[in-house]
């Protein structure tokens, strides 16, 4: 053998085993600790920052606690990488700011690791201080004056530089966007439509027009983690109901099962106990500024995506079509829409004119719609529901809280005809929390039965009305329980028939209609919606909206616009600098204390209103009115009300026996309420005029607050007021 050959397959031979051996040996060893090794530790690692920083287009994670929270959550096995930084480092036997210095310097020591292995990463500079908050002093609400003070100080970098980081991440935006359906192709979507204008825009008029607000339409979609919804089944049933809206199914489960529920108050069927921290919460459900503490978690939107924000104006049922058609159009939803359907989560104009759309293309009366309007399917937002019928509660019985109001807060003013839904909340919340703790004592006194006008109603907007309106989202929606949920519609409706409230009266029976069609055909829909319930909701888009306004100014463009929400859309989960800069708010009752010392003084109000009735009890009378619209004088409150403030069985000729008329001795439940609207509203839908509300002013809320803090440490006296009253009471 020669030199040559004995050299390939003797010397270089061994050579070979012997580091295949040693190779094995690590591998066993690795396997064995079930840990990775550095090197594919680091592979692990650059394709996450490649993945996020390259194609994302995201900055670059200075810090190394951020930067290992990141990386674990991506892939865990690296948490053994991490730890061993962390032993090397002796972080533990370092002192807080020794830990704070070394951030930065271990941060950029994993990416140097990682560019040393793939120089596609981005490797940022260690020494310049400006790479961690950079980018996010303009996107985090920053003025631009703020930001050319801090470049003129050598801090940061200009503005121009970051208009530029801006337009890059808009341009990126639709790559966002594929990649987002891409990973999401396979589940359930559901979609938010909703107009947006701004607000900060003067509305001076000139020769062309009386206002440069802009008017931009908002996609957002929102994933599900279950299987994509069909838009026909195997068995060939549409998703849409063939009678659009079917008044006789709503009735018969009404007459099956709601009806016999629906006698009872939603107190006495469906109450829910709440905590005090968590009323606090409830509180900011309509602040939708993510900045608020109690809802900052609810409010990062991690599964989300803006698919668009663009000039458009939702005014009408052609503006929707557009917007819809403008989903269809991204190429990965339209194959997504070929076989399954989206639904449309909005107010109650994105559900008529979506649903009007959908009406005239089933019955083929209007041929330039176009047949991909059947891939969507509205769905009412509970959200604007909640927020309409609390609006509705305060207006109908204003003469009542503003007695309340007065009282409790010691102040001579007027409650405002058009306080904020946080002031509504909050006045609504400590009348339910008062008469909570006093209803047993009021019972006891007057019997349940008792038949008194004024008695009824009270006892109906206490027991009934006001915990609808409280809990028809905060508790019952967004706690996920499906039949109570259902349960809550129902009565919401029946608040808003009462009312006579327009377009809500109407709004929850078309919802109602479809669930309950589902149900009789087994629709996949319906264990979507039941298992994933808190995910069909308006509260993304509004809370967009929120970031949105606060990172915009009055000379903005709606191009600018548009750039600004899609760059809010990319940072959205990105809150390191924001959590330690940005001042967070807190609502202005977020204290025990307050609720505390406001409910007691709440009850002492309902005994002393209560103890007035029942010394005037049968003194209340009826004031007949033209085309027998009866009227109630309340002697005790002093005010008169008519039929919308009082039970449904009101609304009858004459005072109810309850369950039947008392002139022709038969139910009330006769269906002719749910019938009549939705004969309105199926003729609306292929007939309907727009109508524009007029803003009005909403008065400032600080009167409370400074009234709140006066009577911070007066709990005692009103303990004291509360004995006394009670006694009072009881002693009647």
């Amino acid at each position: 053998m020669c030199l040559t050959c004995y050299n390939a397959i003797v010397v270089n031979g061994s050579s070979t085993y012997v580091e295949h051996a040693a190779e094995w040996a690590r591998v066993l060893k690795r396997h064995r600790n079930d840990n990775l090794s550095m090197s594919e530790s680091i592979s692990l690692l650059i394709n996450i920052i490649f993945e996020r920083e390259v194609i994302g287009n995201d900055p670059p994670i200075v810090t190394f606690s951020q930067l290992k929270l990141i990386a674990e959550d991506k892939n865990d096995q690296l948490s053994f990488f991490f730890n061993e930084i962390e032993e090397i480092a002796c972080l533990g036997r370092k002192n807080e700011a020794e830990q704070r210095a070394l951030e930065r310097s271990l941060a950029y020591q994993c990416y140097l690791m990682c560019w040393n292995q793939c120089m596609a990463i981005p490797l940022w500079n260690l020494r310049d201080e400006s790479t961690a908050n950079e980018d996010n002093l303009s996107f985090d609400g920053v003025s631009t004056e703020a930001i050319d003070a801090l470049l003129y100080a050598g801090i940061t970098i200009s503005r121009r530089h970051l208009d530029r980081e801006k337009s890059a991440i808009a341009n990126n935006h639709p790559y966002k966007v594929t990649s987002y359906l891409e990973n999401k192709k396979n589940n359930a979507l559901v979609l938010n439509v909703d107009d947006y204008h701004n607000i900060h825009t003067k509305r001076t008029p000139d020769t062309c027009s009386t206002s440069s607000a802009a008017h931009m339409t908002t996609l957002l979609l929102n994933s599900v983690d279950s299987m994509a919804i069909p838009r026909v089944t195997p068995n060939g049933i549409s998703i849409h109901n063939p009678k659009l809206i079917d008044s006789n199914l709503i009735c018969t489960f009404l007459d099956s099962y709601y009806m016999g529920r629906m006698a009872k108050t939603f107190n006495d069927q469906l109450y829910y106990k709440v905590s005090l921290d968590k009323k606090l919460e409830n509180m900011t459900l309509h602040k939708y500024d993510d900045r608020i503490k109690e809802r900052q978690k609810e409010r990062k939107m991690k599964d989300t995506i803006l698919l668009d924000f663009f000039e458009l104006s939702l005014k009408e049922m052609d503006s929707y079509i557009i917007a819809l058609q403008e989903v269809y159009k991204i190429p990965l939803l339209t194959n997504y829409l070929a076989d399954c359907v989206i639904p449309v989560v909005g107010d109650w104009p994105g559900q008529v004119f979506t649903r009007q759309a959908i009406t005239l293309r089933l019955l083929n009366r209007k041929d330039d719609i176009p047949n991909d309007i059947l891939s969507f399917i509205p769905i009412i937002g509970v959200l604007h529901t909640q927020l309409n019928l609390l609006e509705s509660i305060l207006k109908t019985y204003w003469d009542f809280f503003n007695l309340k109001y007065q009282y409790v807060f010691s102040t001579s003013k007027m409650l405002s005809k058009t306080p904020s839904p946080y002031r509504i909340f909050v006045l609504l919340e400590l009348i339910r929390g008062a008469w909570k703790e006093i209803k047993p004592i009021i019972v006891g006194k007057f019997d349940k039965c008792c038949k008194d006008t004024e008695f009824l109603f009270l006892f109906e907007l206490l027991d009934n009305t006001v915990p609808v309106g409280l809990d028809i989202y905060s508790t019952l929606f967004r706690s996920g329980d499906w039949n109570s949920y259902i349960e809550g519609v129902f009565r919401a409706w029946s608040i808003f028939l009462r009312f006579e409230r327009h377009n809500y009266n109407k709004a929850p029976l078309a919802f109602l209609s479809d669930i309950f069609y589902w149900s009789q055909n087994n629709y996949p829909i319906l264990d979507v919606l039941k298992d994933h319930l808190v995910k069909f909701t308006d509260y993304p888009v509004e809370n967009m909206h929120s970031r949105i306004r606060r990172q915009t100014s009055s000379c903005d463009s709606p191009q600018q616009l548009s750039k600004t929400a899609k760059v809010v859309n990319a940072r959205k989960t990105l809150s390191g600098f924001e959590d330690v800069f940005v001042v967070q708010k807190k609502s202005t009752f977020a204290d025990n204390d307050h609720l505390a010392l406001l409910t007691k003084k709440a009850e002492v109000f309902l005994l002393e209103t209560f103890g007035n009735v029942y010394r005037k009890l049968g003194q209340s009378s009826i004031i007949k009115g033209q085309k027998e619209k009866n009227t109630y004088k309340l002697v005790s409150l002093d005010f008169t009300v008519d039929k919308k403030q009082m039970q449904l069985e009101f609304s009858s000729e004459h005072l109810p026996a309850y369950d039947k008329c008392d002139h022709c001795h038969l139910l009330l439940h006769d269906g002719t309420g749910i019938r009549t609207n939705v004969s309105s509203l199926l003729s609306r839908l292929s007939k309907l005029a727009t109508k524009n509300p007029q803003d009005q002013m909403i008065s400032d809320e600080d009167d409370i607050l400074e009234v709140l803090r006066k009577d911070k440490q007066a709990l005692p006296r009103v303990e004291q007021a509360y004995s006394t009253a009670l006694e009072r009471f009881l002693n009647i």
